[in-house]
């Protein structure tokens, strides 16, 4: 049987993943000013203005009025190469931006005034900025803040940056390194890479750094989100993590797509959702034994996944783990998992089961529920019994050819793999039908009245585990017997 048609996941398709994912928990640093503490605290209270902002006596802004009284850009009304935010908007001090920006691709200069503590998440994304300056009172920067900047050639941390969202420089392929001031309580830069001030978290990866040889400290213990979603064009192929790593986080390597090999740190025990999605290459993954949770959408779109172990002690895989994977075929799963989620295995986007897959299991476990249900063929690792439910449900019944002879017919129909047969006849006239059972797809019903005209039909049915599956009756045929 043919593999279903591979469907080429797009930048749409992954915010199924998106939808899945948390908003980055706060971090408190007791070093920074308390003040500026309390002020982000109550821009994220509430607007005193709409959400959707009022236009500024310029006509370049719109903003809105935040709680303090202060200012926050919601949107920039043009589209000049080079822009310098002002201060101030009508008497009030600007201290946040929002996704003010995202999408003005012929935006190519920013210049941020020092009165902003808050960039906010997409502020800058997909601009074409070559280069960005954050000023020393700015306490967080949000997600993809400057993502798909795909000119953006360098990005310094200042001092006082206390808070960094999901990987703000997504998808942004020219940048190299991503520079912290040393005075930063929070973050730290190692050979470009950004990382929490310990360094036991990679929180993002530049895209335009060079990955050749790349490895990872040995003091991290955890992979970030999104901390490698720039890198979709990199050229690496094998992830060897340390063993101090603990937790992938959610979309931490979604889209590296020349990815094609991952060794699991001997103490990872949580894969975060969609932290493969999208890995198009991926072949090869090696799983470590204390491992836990695979998440939702772990492996979304692993379409060269051919083979994985997952090991005894994993207890969860999550929602569609491991659906758009058409060349996973022989899936083992052992006795630990109790909980698998909604077309975690087996299954393609468009919500239709792959051909000739086998999931291996134990009996009455979570691995044969799921089969049951999703209609998989299952392997019962203890006996090697192989029972086909995904010969469920039966399809309709097809008559191909139907002859008459001498007080008989001759009855061909399509043929059902697994399926035995029964056919229908009624003489005209009659009240009802008489049935015959036939173990193959053709046979020879004597004993008819010669010279009437009768109506035939026929079905496949299945016996599995015990019980019949019918599929539906055949159209109707006429036909005069000799």
């Amino acid at each position: 049987m043919s593999l279903k048609k591979r469907v080429k996941v797009s930048a749409l398709t992954l915010l199924i993943v998106f939808a899945e994912l948390t908003a980055p928990a706060s971090k408190t640093f007791p070093a920074l000013a308390q003040a500026a503490e309390r002020q982000t605290e109550q821009q994220a209270k509430c607007l005193k203005t709409a959400a959707a902002g009022v236009v500024d006596s310029t006509g370049n802004y719109k903003y809105a009025i935040l709680q303090d009284g202060t200012a926050k850009i919601v949107k920039y009304l043009k589209e000049e190469g080079a822009v310098k935010i002002p201060a101030a908007l009508d008497g009030h001090p600007v201290t946040a931006i929002g996704k003010a920006f995202a999408g003005k691709s012929l935006v190519t200069g920013i210049e941020i005034p020092d009165t902003v503590t808050v960039i906010g998440s997409e502020s800058f994304y997909g601009t074409g900025i070559k280069e960005v300056t954050i000023p020393e009172a700015v306490v967080r920067i949000g997600d993809f803040a400057f993502g798909h900047c795909l000119n953006l050639e360098r990005l310094f941390i200042p001092q006082n940056v206390r808070e960094i969202g999901g990987n703000i420089v997504q998808i942004s392929d020219n940048l190299k390194e991503i520079e912290v001031d040393s005075r930063n309580a929070a973050y730290k830069s190692v050979d470009g890479v950004l990382y929490n001030k310990d360094v036991t978290e990679l929180l993002a990866m530049p895209g335009g750094k060079d990955m050749a040889g790349f490895q990872f400290p040995e003091s991290v213990e955890r992979i970030g989100r999104y901390a490698f979603y720039s890198c979709e064009h990199a050229s690496f192929t094998e992830l060897v993590m340390p063993d101090r790593v603990t937790t992938i986080e959610s979309a931490a390597f979604m889209g590296c797509r020349n990815l094609k090999r991952v060794v699991m740190g001997e103490n990872v025990t949580e894969i975060g959702v969609g932290a493969f999605s999208g890995c198009g290459s991926l072949c090869e993954v090696i799983l470590n034994e204390k491992l836990k949770v695979i998440g939702k959408h772990a492996f979304y779109d692993c379409y060269d996944l051919i083979k994985i172990n997952i090991p005894d002690g994993v207890t969860e895989i999550g929602e569609r783990a491991f659906m758009q994977c058409g060349n996973l075929k022989n899936i083992t799963i052992p006795k630990s998992v109790a909980k698998i989620g909604r077309y975690a295995l087996a299954y393609s986007e468009d919500g239709t089961p792959y051909e000739d897959v086998c999931i291996t299991g134990y009996k009455d476990t979570a691995a044969h529920r799921y089969a049951k249900k999703y209609c998989l063929a299952f392997q019962n690792a203890e006996t090697g019994k192989v029972t086909r439910y995904d010969w469920i449900p039966v399809p309709k019944g097809k008559i191909k050819k139907l002859t008459a002879g001498a007080k008989k017919i001759k009855l061909a129909c399509q043929s059902v793999e697994g399926a035995s047969y029964r056919v229908a006849v009624k003489k005209a006239g009659a009240a009802g039908w008489k049935k015959y059972d036939m173990p193959k797809a053709s046979a020879v019903i004597k004993g008819l009245a010669s010279g009437k005209q009768y109506k035939v039909k026929v079905r496949a049915l299945r016996k599995i585990e015990g019980k019949y599956y019918y599929g539906k009756w055949s159209n109707e045929k006429k036909i005069k017997v000799r």
